[in-house]
């Protein structure tokens, strides 16, 4: 009776499974439902924080030429292309948190449903599901509801991948070539970091060449006129350049093995790699399976040499901030997680001899680490709202009277945009000095785009020599904190600082000048 059971269900499995492989659409659809019901709920809760108030500000300018200028400041390094999607969506839906975020969750979700596409058609639907979900428990999920260009970059160059692969493959070429142009222009329209996602394309492109003898033309051409528009912004890049000497964001060679530790978070680190150890080991040492073709014939040397590249762009991207632009990011190196996706359904394919039942678990497991992610997400969402509210509540009834000067420009800019929300509102001062900045942070980055900041945002950001000229008395909320030097300033100065209150780990002084 338990064998006939078992048989029964195994059946029913199998069916199931055979419908999921005839219905890619449907499962694509429901998979889709399922993050978007994540990802608009934590973008509509999560708060604007420093980076995406940029945003906010400059794409609310009153025309493209405003946001130009504004990024000829250099305040702002990034192409304009982003701005006007952000343009656009805001025209259609408003002011709202939906309205700034959605064309990054749509990024996202492109290159969720791009990565699916390139697995799929070498192996199965069920490993192309285990690709698409895989971005969801990483950090990366945490910028497809961010007002900021990294999930377009995704989406773009995922996109350029799959039409990459699609123009090596399929006999009609014109549509994949012109996709692959687009979006590799619209990748780096976004960001220019955004080629260290499209080198991929590149280095694939260069071993396909190696191992047909010859060049495929039009790939090489559309693939370069993805890159057209950076002669139209080199006056932006430029710009951009001077803020690199002394950038907030210096590289170090430390930062690759930071990346994934981040990216996959601690817990995750140990199981990854374990799994893309067994995964090589299996596609290279695997025998022949009888239901499906070896892995090895079925994915091209030129897809694996992109994949593993892309896989290891936080390497390239120190490489060529230590050579080149002088700043690198956790952020400019995110398109690794398209290879790191297709390189997990592969080794899952590989390890599971390419048994649709042994994916279809592991895609289960994947999606119940899913929602604990977004689980910690939402917590980490509910922390940023609840430690803003409580500074602004603690700063209404505690800073009245003297001026009130938030020393960590971060938490300025946050708390000067809650302010421009609210009624009555109350008037937070920076206090601003690029040389100051340098001595005690190493960095006038963030200094210098609080002055630039100023023509377009409701800030009051003051000189701080005028600011202690004219003022006896005054008080300093926020120190300590990364970027903040100006209390540590005052006190070598001679000033004097009363603790006055304390909101969690941030302290608010009376600042008072000491008299001879």
């Amino acid at each position: 009776m338990n064998d006939k059971h078992l048989q029964a269900c195994t059946s029913k499995l199998e069916k199931a499974l055979a419908i999921v492989e005839r219905r890619a659409f449907w499962a694509v659809g429901f998979w889709t439902i399922f993050y978007f019901v994540l990802a608009f709920y934590l973008a509509r809760e999560k708060p604007f924080w420093n980076d995406e108030l940029f945003t906010f500000y400059i794409s609310r300018l009153p025309g493209l030429s405003d946001v130009w200028r504004a990024l000829l400041t250099g305040a702002e390094q990034l192409p304009p292309f982003f701005f006007v999607i952000t343009r656009a969506s805001t025209a259609f839906l408003g002011s709202g948190h939906i309205a700034f975020r959605l064309p990054e969750m749509l990024g996202f979700w492109l290159m969720s449903v791009s990565v699916f596409q390139f697995v799929r058609v070498r192996l199965s639907v069920t490993y192309g599901l285990i690709a698409m979900t895989f971005p969801l428990v990483t950090a990366a999920f945490d910028y497809a509801y961010e007002a900021r260009p990294y999930g377009l970059v995704l989406g773009f160059c995922a996109l350029a991948l799959c039409c990459w692969q699609a123009s090596a493959r399929c006999g009609r070429r014109a549509l994949p070539l012109l996709g692959l142009a687009l979006s590799a222009a619209a990748a780096m329209s976004c960001h220019y970091y955004a080629f260290l996602g499209l080198s991929a394309i590149l280095l694939g492109e260069s071993v396909r060449s190696f191992n047909r003898k010859k060049l495929d033309l039009s790939v090489w051409i559309a693939f370069g006129a993805g890159f057209i528009p950076l002669i139209f912004f080199l006056p932006l890049i430029e710009a951009a350049r001077s803020y690199s000497g002394a950038f907030w964001a210096k590289p170090k060679w430390t930062n690759t093995l930071g990346f994934y530790n981040t990216l996959l978070m601690p817990t995750g680190v140990t199981l990854f790699m374990l799994l893309i150890a067994l995964g090589v080991h299996a596609m290279t040492h695997s025998p022949q399976v009888s239901h499906r073709a070896d892995i090895r014939s079925k994915i091209p040397a030129y897809e694996i040499a992109a994949v593993f590249w892309l896989s290891l762009i936080p390497t390239a991207g120190v490489v060529l901030a230590e050579g080149f632009t002088g700043a690198f990011n956790f952020r400019y190196a995110l398109p690794a997680v398209i290879g790191l996706s297709i390189l997990v359904s592969w080794s899952a394919s590989a390890i599971a001899r390419h048994r649709t039942d042994i994916g279809s678990f592991l895609l289960v497991i994947l999606l119940a680490l899913s929602l604990a992610n977004e689980a910690r997400s939402y917590l980490v969402v509910k922390g940023d709202l609840n430690a803003r509210a409580s500074a602004y509540q603690f700063l209404s009834t505690e800073a009245a009277g003297p001026p009130l000067v938030v020393v960590d420009p971060h938490l300025f800019f946050e708390l000067s945009h809650d302010a421009a929300q609210r009624k009555p509102a109350l008037n937070f001062i920076y206090l601003a000095d690029v040389s100051l900045a340098l001595k005690y942070t190493n960095t006038d980055t963030v200094d210098r785009g609080l002055l630039a900041l100023k023509q377009w945002a409701p800030l009051d950001v003051q000189n701080f020599d005028r600011f202690c000229v004219s003022h006896d008395t005054f008080l300093v909320y926020g120190y300590p904190g990364p970027f903040e030097w100006v209390a540590e300033d005052l006190i070598a100065g001679g000033w004097k600082l009363i603790v006055k209150g304390r909101n969690g780990s941030e302290l608010l002084y009376l600042v008072k000048r000491q008299r001879d």
